[in-house]
Parts: structure tokens; C-alpha cells; sequence
């Protein structure tokens, strides 16, 4: 019968650890996508450059 008291607990506590476990899952996968975008982003400016300067050259 006390394990049967326990049960809710045990429930809000696998709750409070999936929403802890979601939270950093999406901050993970966020800072990820950043990465990424900022990548691509630094290899547009890079060519983007190379081209503003062969026409300044011209």
C-alpha cells in the first residue's frame, strides 16, 4: 500500500525529467542550426568579397 502513495511522485518526477530532457534537447539542436547558418552565411560574405574586389580590380 505505501507503493501505491508513491506512485504520483514518481509520475512528476519522470514528468519534471522529460520536460528538463525536451528543454535541453531544443537548446541543443538550436545552437546547432546557429552553427550551421553561420556557416553558410560566413561562406556567402567570403565569396561575396572575392567578387566586390575582382570588379574593384576592373
Amino acid at each position: 500500500m505505501e507503493f501505491i502513495s508513491l506512485i504520483p511522485i514518481l509520475i512528476m518526477f519522470v514528468i519534471y525529467l522529460v520536460v528538463i530532457g525536451l528543454t535541453i534537447w531544443f537548446a541543443i539542436s538550436l545552437i546547432s542550426a546557429q552553427k550551421e547558418r553561420n556557416l553558410v552565411l560566413k561562406e556567402i560574405s567570403n565569396k561575396l568579397s572575392v567578387v566586390e574586389n575582382s570588379k574593384k580590380e576592373e
